[in-house]
């Protein structure tokens, strides 16, 4: 799974993204459970995910280095993903928000969470703009 030109420093500092994602699972990087995520279509390996469980700390899930592969980008499978996340987070009693970092010149990316319900919330440390997605429900639940 490869990063087209110029996308790597959106995602993460090196590839291949997924032993990115699979070393932070290992050594549980901030003491958080990390969940690398295949994305997948009729067997075919699209991209990775890492879904973050920040519920013990903040109530929320968070998305890290999202990547399709550069060969089946375009084509709706990061929207697919996204989706997917949101929802398993919607089914969640225990989280009422979904977060995310995204850089600020990452315009397909924020284009994207954005048509997705995600709003800019601040930014971090690092000058990434800080996105969740949440609505206050009667059981705190994200929908």
């Amino acid at each position: 799974m490869r990063a087209s030109e110029g996308q790597l420093r959106f995602v993460a500092d090196f590839e291949p993204v997924a032993l990115v994602i699979l070393a932070k699972a290992f050594v549980r990087v901030g003491a958080l459970d990390w969940w690398p995520l295949v994305i997948e279509d009729a067997g075919t390996t699209l991209g990775v995910v890492a879904l973050v469980d920040e519920r013990r700390q903040h109530a929320q899930l968070a998305l890290f280095h999202l990547l399709v592969d550069r060969d089946h980008q375009r084509r709706g499978h990061g929207r697919a993903a996204v989706q997917a996340l949101v929802a398993l987070a919607r089914q969640d009693d225990q989280c009422d928000r979904l977060r995310l970092t995204v850089h600020p010149e990452n315009h397909a990316a924020l284009a994207l969470y954005r048509s997705e319900g995600f709003t800019v919330d601040g930014v971090d440390a690092d000058g990434e703009l800080r996105l969740s997605t949440r609505t206050a429900t009667e059981g705190g639940a994200l929908r």
